[in-house]
């Protein structure tokens, strides 16, 4: 009776895993023939578009994805690359069991741009060995000067014009 039951469930194994096909290919680049590592591949279901099975490209570019037996949308994506489709539904069944696409070219996603500016804020406050440096600019300046009181010219001496003018700078030794 135990013999029995085993030999089931190792029929059972080998029926489900006989039901399944394998989709392979290699992503590059259109414009270069390069291979693209790590590219998404994903196998999506034709009703629903629900993902059954996904994966990554290896160092060389080739993808392999396993998946049950049915019709499939192949969908490959990389970052700076437009989304690539296979031209129509795979199948996979008793007669294709194995699926080769060949080469996927992805093409890179280019936006033209007129113009770019950069633009970067600088600390106020800058850390030395031995010092704490406060930088005032001119646009603040006015301001900085109306909230001067004897309690804060105590703790750090009088504003000073570096060699950077307009740009102040003043002092404070660290504690």
């Amino acid at each position: 009776m135990k013999r029995i039951i085993i030999l089931v469930f190792i029929a059972l194994a080998f029926g489900v895993q006989a039901q399944q096909g394998t989709v392979r290919g290699r992503v590059v680049d259109a414009r270069t023939g390069e291979n693209i590592e790590y590219a998404n591949v994903a196998l999506l279901r034709v009703a629903d578009s629900s993902l059954v099975n996904g994966t990554v490209s290896g160092t060389n570019g080739s993808f392999s994805l396993n998946a049950p037996f049915g019709r499939y949308i192949l969908r490959v994506t990389f970052i700076g690359y437009d989304a690539w489709y296979y031209k129509e539904p795979l199948t996979l069944g008793d007669k294709h069991r194995e699926v080769n696409v060949g080469k996927v070219q992805l093409k890179m996603r280019g936006t033209m741009m007129e113009a770019v500016e950069i633009t970067a804020e600088r600390s106020m406050v800058e850390y030395q060995l031995d010092k704490r440096v406060h930088e005032k600019y001119p646009d603040k300046v006015q301001r900085e000067k109306a909230k001067f009181n004897s309690s804060w010219l105590a703790a750090a001496p009088p504003p000073m014009c570096s060699s950077r003018c307009p740009v102040w700078r003043w002092t404070t030794t660290a504690m």
